[in-house]
C-alpha cells in the first residue's frame, strides 16, 4: 500500500512538474508547492479574455475569439503567389557537391530514425496526439519496431504523411498584456512521430549544410557560434562611429522580417532546393511534410476548426529552421552578387580585413555598406525582389538603420528616400548583444541585473526550499550573465550588484526587512574546485 501510494506521489510531482514547464528543475526535487504556483502563473499569463477585432471591436465571447484568431491566421496563412521570375535562383545555382548529392540521395536507415527520436526532448508540449516523446523514449523497446517501419516507408517510400500531419497553433503572449492577434507569437505543436520524420530530415540536411551556407549566416550550423556575429556586428557599428570626412561615411541597416516563418511561399522553397541541386526524392519528401499539414489554433486549451496553410513554415519542426537558412542563403547570395558588382561597397574595418556587406542569423539580419544614394537604390532592389519571390517582407517600421557621424542630415535624408527605413542614434541590441557602449559600461549592461532579478523576486523564495533555491541560482540566475560574459567583460560594480541579488534571494528578503546572512558571501561563492 505504501509503495503505491509512493508511486502516485510521484506521478502527481511529474505531472505538475511537466504543467509548470520549469525544466531546470529535476524530477523528484519535491517542490510541488512551486510547480503548483509556476503552472498558475502561466495559465493566467496564456489565457485569453478578451481580443480586438480589426475593426477596433473588443469581444470576450469564446465562439468570436476562436472566429477572430482563425480569421487571422487563415490570412496570415493564405498565399497569392504570382511571381514567376525564374532569374532570381541563378545565385544559388548547383551549390552542392556529387559527394554531397550522393550522401543525401541514399535510403534512410533505422540507425538515423533511433538517433532523431533520442534527440527530441522528453517533456516538451505534445501534439493533437497528447504524448510526449518521454512516452517514446520510456517504452521503444515496444512500439520502436513499429515506429521505425512507418517513419522509414514514408522516408523511402513516399508512404502517406497526412493521418500525422495535423498540427497545434499554440499562441505564446510577446507582450505582457496582449489585445490584438498580431501581439501573439504562434508555435506550432507538431506530433512526436512527425517529429521524428522531419528530426531524421534535418539531422542529414545539416550535415552538408556548413558546405553551401555562406558564413554570413552561422545560425544552427556546426563550428559557427552566435557570439561570432555578435562580436562582428560590434565591431564593425564600432568602426561605423568614426568620424571621417563629410559625407564619407557607412551606414548599418538592422532590418526586422515580418511573419518571417509564416509568410514563406511553399513555391519559393521548392525552387530554392531545386536550383541549389538537391535530390528530387528528398525534395518531394520535405514538401510532403511542409505542404501537407493542416492546423488547428489552441485558444485557452480548446483547438478550433481545422484549416489547410497555402504557405509558411511551422516554428516548433525540427526541419524549419534549416528550410529557412537555405532560402535566406538566396538573399545573402543576392547582396553577394551586387558586392561583387560594386553595387554595394562592404565594410573592411582593418587593413586586409575581409569587406562585410551582411550578417544574418536566422531572421535576424544587418547590413552594411556606404552612405550612398546608389547603394541604397541597390539594396532596396534587392528586397524588393527578394519579397516578390519568398513572400517575406520587410518590416520597415521595425526596421532601424545609423550612419556615420559625419553624415550630413540633406544627405541621410537623400539616402532614406531611397531605402525608406528610420534612422536612430544606435541600435541598441543585435542578438541579445549590446551594439555600442557609452560613457558608462556598467549603465549599458543593466538590462542583465533586470533579467537576473525577474528571475528571483517574488513568490519564488518563500514556495522553493533550500535546495530548490540552490538549484534556481545555479541554473538560471547565474546562466543569464554567461551569454554577455563570452564576449565582454562585466563591470566589477555590476558584478557585485547580481552577486548582492542572489545573496538575498538565497537567505530571504522583503521590501520591509532583510534576513540574516549566516554565512559570509566568500564562503559561499566558491568554484567548483575548491569544495571539498
Amino acid at each position: 500500500m505504501e509503495t503505491n501510494l509512493d508511486e502516485l506521489l510521484k506521478q502527481e510531482e511529474l505531472w505538475w512538474d511537466q504543467r509548470a514547464k520549469a525544466h531546470w528543475f529535476k524530477n523528484g526535487d519535491l517542490n510541488t508547492k512551486y510547480f503548483h504556483q509556476k503552472s498558475s502563473q502561466r495559465k493566467r499569463k496564456n489565457t485569453i479574455t478578451n481580443i480586438q477585432d480589426h475593426s477596433g471591436t473588443t469581444w470576450q465571447d469564446n465562439t468570436k475569439l476562436h472566429s477572430i484568431f482563425l480569421d487571422y491566421f487563415q490570412n496570415i496563412f493564405d498565399s497569392s503567389y504570382d511571381y514567376f521570375d525564374n532569374t532570381i535562383y541563378d545565385v544559388v545555382n548547383n551549390m552542392i557537391s556529387t559527394q554531397d548529392y550522393n550522401f543525401l540521395n541514399t535510403p534512410f536507415t533505422a540507425l538515423e530514425v533511433k538517433e532523431a527520436s533520442r534527440n527530441i526532448k522528453a517533456n516538451f508540449a505534445p501534439g493533437p496526439d497528447g504524448l510526449t516523446a518521454l512516452f517514446y523514449h520510456q517504452y521503444w523497446e515496444i512500439i520502436g519496431p513499429d515506429i521505425l517501419d512507418y517513419v522509414l516507408n514514408i522516408l523511402n517510400n513516399e508512404g502517406s504523411i497526412k493521418d500525422i500531419n495535423h498540427t497545434y497553433i499554440s499562441l505564446i503572449p510577446k507582450v505582457k498584456t496582449p489585445i490584438k492577434p498580431e501581439e501573439f507569437r504562434p508555435i506550432s505543436l507538431c506530433n512526436v512521430i512527425l517529429k521524428i520524420i522531419t528530426k531524421t530530415l534535418a539531422n542529414r540536411i545539416k550535415q552538408i549544410l556548413p558546405n553551401i551556407v555562406h558564413k554570413n549566416q552561422s545560425a544552427f550550423l556546426s563550428g559557427r557560434l552566435v557570439t561570432d556575429n555578435s562580436l562582428i556586428t560590434f565591431e564593425t557599428f564600432h568602426y561605423i562611429n568614426k568620424p571621417r570626412k563629410k559625407n564619407n561615411g557607412f551606414v548599418g541597416v538592422k532590418l526586422d522580417i515580418a511573419k518571417a516563418y509564416d509568410s514563406l511561399e511553399w513555391t519559393f522553397i521548392n525552387n530554392t532546393l531545386k536550383s541549389m541541386g538537391f535530390p528530387p526524392n528528398l525534395i518531394k519528401i520535405i514538401m510532403l511534410c511542409i505542404t501537407y499539414v493542416s492546423f488547428s489554433i489552441l485558444i485557452n486549451g480548446h483547438p478550433t476548426d481545422p484549416f489547410q496553410p497555402k504557405r509558411g513554415i511551422r516554428q516548433g519542426d525540427p526541419l524549419s529552421s534549416y528550410i529557412f537558412i537555405l532560402c535566406a542563403e538566396v538573399l545573402s547570395d543576392m547582396i553577394d552578387r551586387d558586392q561583387r558588382n560594386d553595387l554595394i561597397t562592404g565594410i573592411s574595418i582593418a587593413i586586409n580585413a575581409p569587406p562585410i556587406s551582411h550578417l544574418l542569423y536566422v531572421d535576424d539580419i544587418i547590413l552594411f555598406c556606404r552612405a550612398k544614394p546608389e547603394e541604397a537604390k541597390a539594396i532596396m532592389n534587392i528586397l524588393k525582389e527578394y519579397q516578390k519571390a519568398s513572400g517575406q517582407k520587410v518590416n520597415m517600421e521595425k526596421s532601424q538603420m545609423i550612419f556615420s557621424p559625419n553624415i550630413s542630415m540633406e544627405f541621410e535624408k537623400e539616402f532614406q528616400h531611397h531605402l525608406p527605413i528610420k534612422t536612430s542614434a544606435r541600435i541598441h541590441k543585435y542578438l541579445g548583444m549590446p551594439t555600442h557602449f557609452g560613457r558608462s559600461k556598467e549603465q549599458d549592461l543593466n538590462f542583465i541585473l533586470d533579467r537576473v532579478w525577474s528571475k528571483l523576486k517574488g513568490w519564488k523564495e518563500k514556495s522553493l526550499s533550500f535546495e530548490g533555491r540552490g538549484v534556481l541560482i545555479r541554473a538560471v540566475a547565474q546562466a543569464i550573465p554567461t551569454y554577455i560574459m563570452s564576449c565582454f567583460l562585466l563591470p566589477k560594480g555590476l558584478c557585485e550588484k547580481i552577486e548582492r541579488d542572489v545573496c538575498s534571494f538565497w537567505w530571504g528578503s522583503n521590501d520591509n526587512k532583510r534576513k540574516i546572512h549566516w554565512c559570509k558571501k566568500e564562503n559561499l561563492f566558491k568554484s567548483k574546485f575548491e569544495v571539498e
